[in-house]
C-alpha cells in the first residue's frame, strides 16, 4: 500500500515523516504540497471546493495511492472520495467514546466549523453524548505565518490554559498545533492532536483493507 499526504504547509512534510517513521522506520510516503488551498479558505471564510476537487485529480492522474488529507479545514470534503481520507477523523471517534467534555482549540478560523462539526457529528453517529467547548486561538495564526513556531506553540498553550475549565480532553484540531503539547503550562492537562493518532489509525486500517 502506497499513500500520499495532501498538505496546505511545506512545514508538514518532516512532521509527517517523523510520525510515519516511528510506526514503520523504512516506511516510505509521497507528499503533496498546495497552500493555496488553506490561503483561500481564509480569504473566502469556506473551503476551495473545485481547487480540492482539481488537487485530487492531479493526484490520482498520476497514483494510485491512498491519500490523506492533513489540512482539517479541508476534512469535511474527503468523505466525497472513496480513496481521500481526512487525518482527523480517527482522533474523533477515540474523542467521542472515551471522553463526556472536550475543549477544541484551533488557530485557522477556518478550522472552527470543520472540527466542531466533526466531533458533533461522530457523536451522533456513534450515539455518544459530549459538551463541546471552542478553544479559540486563532490570534496565533499569525505567528505560523510568520514562520515563528516557538511563538506559536507557546501562545496557543497558554490560550488553553486561559480558557481551560475541566475539559475531560483539550483536542488540537490542527496538525501544525501538535508541538503545543510539549508546553510545561499545559502539561498537566489530557491533550490530544490529530496527527500521530491519525496516522498510525490510517496505515494500520488501510493496510487491512488492502491485505483482504
Amino acid at each position: 500500500m502506497s499513500i500520499t499526504f495532501l498538505h496546505t504547509s511545506h512545514t508538514h512534510i518532516q512532521r509527517f515523516n517523523d510520525i510515519v517513521h516511528k510506526i514503520i522506520p523504512d516506511y516510505v510516503v509521497n507528499h503533496i504540497v498546495n497552500e493555496t488551498l488553506l490561503e483561500d479558505a481564509i480569504k473566502a471564510g469556506e473551503v476551495n471546493k473545485a481547487g480540492f476537487a482539481e488537487q485530487i485529480k492531479a493526484i490520482t492522474a498520476d497514483t494510485t495511492d491512498k491519500i490523506i488529507c492533513t489540512c482539517s479545514t479541508y476534512g469535511v470534503l474527503c468523505d466525497d472520495y472513496q480513496h481521500v481520507f481526512r487525518i482527523d477523523g480517527p482522533i474523533a471517534e477515540l474523542i467521542v467514546t472515551k471522553y463526556k467534555s472536550v475543549g477544541i482549540a484551533y488557530t485557522a478560523v477556518t478550522t472552527r466549523d470543520s472540527s466542531m462539526n466533526l466531533i458533533a457529528d461522530t457523536g451522533k453517529r456513534l450515539n455518544q453524548s459530549i459538551l463541546i467547548k471552542e478553544i479559540d486561538c486563532s490570534h496565533c495564526w499569525t505567528y505560523f505565518e510568520q514562520g515563528d513556531i516557538e511563538k506559536y506553540e507557546s501562545e496557543i498553550a497558554l490560550k488553553i490554559r486561559t480558557d481551560y475549565d475541566g475539559e475531560e480532553v483539550i483536542f488540537l484540531s490542527q496538525a501544525s498545533m501538535q508541538g503545543a503539547k510539549r508546553s510545561p503550562l499545559i502539561a498537566d492537562l489530557n491533550i490530544v492532536s490529530s496527527a500521530e493518532y491519525g496516522v498510525a489509525y490510517l496505515i494500520e486500517t488501510l493496510s487491512d483493507r488492502d491485505a483482504e
